[in-house]
């Protein structure tokens, strides 16, 4: 029910998106050239870079390939290692020069989208305010109202624009990497069992993300209306100044506003603890796999197995995947 709530909300927020959405649809296609470039780019070259160039060895596809694949593989083989060295540098260097820029398009576009966001939804909230009786104004703290026009929109700002960032971006980059890590088990044929440990991680990471989250969003909630009350005591006090130096006040007003503020760093670092938390277990977790795949593959790698760059390869694929 709470989560039906939670998506109807989020929905309707996202009616603030449209007007925009070609900015965001520019944004996406940056984020998704930048995955490539870094994820794809880096973790392809660590094959001819680790067998051919520093082993010294014809790199072989033990599984059957594509044809194309295949091709790409006989001319890497009868390229000299040198002139394949100095071209996976270069290609590495053009790959990580276009990353900067398409990071750099993909972070601009979606902050002049969000400042968008922000702007229309602050105009609304004021309009709406506009709009109400003078009974509601009786009722309602100036400063809580304040606050929402200035506090509250900019963490809706935040849940429409970085959160859907995260969404996006973090997707393309799993999508990407597993995509990776399924190319070089099938190329190279890597044991399924490894392929197995690495996806076991994903549902071990889920669980504290969603239990934690749970936490967090109650816990945000409650900023919210402390950030409320603190703004109104500020105000009341700022705009009641002459009385307050009239009756000798002031340590009144002060200790009162100590406590309000108290209050909220309190309950910021409360969330601030909770979320930090979040990536040390989630990386650990990753981590404890990536050490079993390594050990697993690892003996497999001395024993001539398996190839040292394909091995490398999967691994660095693991490794990326465990961020997004």
């Amino acid at each position: 029910m709470i989560k039906s709530k939670v998506m109807k909300i989020y929905l309707r927020l996202l009616k603030f998106i449209r007007p925009h959405a070609w900015i965001l649809t520019l944004a996406t296609i940056f984020m998704l050239l930048n995955s490539v470039a870094t994820n794809g780019v880096s973790v392809s070259m660590v094959i001819p870079l680790m067998d051919r160039v520093i082993g010294g060895k014809q790199i072989v596809l033990p599984a059957k390939v594509p044809d194309f694949l295949q091709g790409l593989i006989d001319k890497i083989n009868a390229t000299p290692m040198p002139v394949l060295f100095n071209a996976i540098v270069v290609f590495l260097l053009v790959a990580f020069f276009l990353k900067g820029i398409f990071t750099f398009f993909q972070q601009y576009l979606m902050t002049d989208a969000s400042e968008k966001i922000l702007r229309d939804l602050r105009d609304e909230v004021y309009d709406k305010l506009l709009e109400l009786s003078l009974d509601f104004y009786t009722k309602m703290h100036t400063g809580k109202l304040i606050s929402r026009v200035t506090y509250d929109t900019s963490i809706v700002k935040n849940a429409m624009t970085e959160g859907l960032t995260d969404f996006i971006y973090q997707s393309f980059q799993a999508f990407v990497c597993l995509f990776m890590v399924l190319s070089v088990r099938a190329a190279f044929n890597i044991d399924w069992i490894l392929l197995i440990l690495s996806l076991i991680v994903l549902p071990c990471m889920m669980y504290p993300i969603v239990r934690i989250g749970k936490k967090l969003r109650k816990i945000s909630t409650e900023t919210q209306e402390l950030m409320g009350t603190v703004t109104a005591t500020l105000f009341e006090a700022v705009s009641g100044m002459r009385i307050v130096k009239a009756f000798g006040m002031e340590d009144y007003e002060r200790k009162k506003f100590a406590e309000e503020n108290n209050r909220f760093y309190k309950i910021t670092m409360k969330s601030a603890k909770r979320e930090q938390l979040l990536g040390p277990i989630t990386e650990f977790i990753g981590i404890l796999c990536a050490a079993l795949v390594l050990w697993l593959g690892g003996r497999k790698v001395v024993s001539g197995v398996l190839s040292p760059g394909a091995f490398t390869a999967f691994l660095m694929s693991l490794l990326l995947l465990v961020r997004p």
